[in-house]
Formats: structure tokens, C-alpha cells, sequence
């Protein structure tokens, strides 16, 4: 079985700012290679008001240059 990660970037943490969530998915994203993931999947909200990560592309390339084995793609809520 491939199991694989996505990350969300909503904050649903009461007394927990955005920023910090934001380095928790990064964080997340990188970890998931570590723990033996096959892929790492951000998530666009479409028909929401409320998204922390404009540009899902500009985060797979970012995760892209800290980890070197796991599967980086996009998906649609």
C-alpha cells in the first residue's frame, strides 16, 4: 500500500497563529520522507475564503529541495 500525506494549510488551533501552523505543514511535508511516505500532497481550496497557501507550486519546490525520494504532487478540495 503507498500512503501518502497531504498537507492542508488551515489553521483549526485555537491560540495558535498561522505562521505557526504554516512551518508546521512544511515541517510536516519534510518529515513524511523520513517516516517512510510515498507522497507529499498540497492542497488547493477551491470555493473557500480562506487558504494560507496561494501558490502550492512554490511549496513542492521548496519541499523538493529538502527531500529527495518522496512523490510531490497537488489535489483540489
Amino acid at each position: 500500500m503507498k500512503t501518502s500525506v497531504g498537507l492542508q494549510f488551515q489553521n483549526i488551533y485555537p491560540g495558535i497563529d498561522d505562521e505557526q501552523v504554516y512551518a508546521w505543514e512544511l515541517d510536516l511535508g519534510i518529515r513524511a520522507e523520513e517516516l517512510g511516505y510515498y507522497g507529499v500532497w498540497c492542497v488547493e481550496h477551491h470555493f473557500d475564503s480562506y487558504a494560507m497557501s496561494p501558490d502550492n507550486i512554490a511549496v513542492l519546490a521548496y519541499l523538493a529541495g529538502r527531500t529527495s525520494t518522496i512523490k510531490l504532487g497537488t489535489g483540489q478540495l
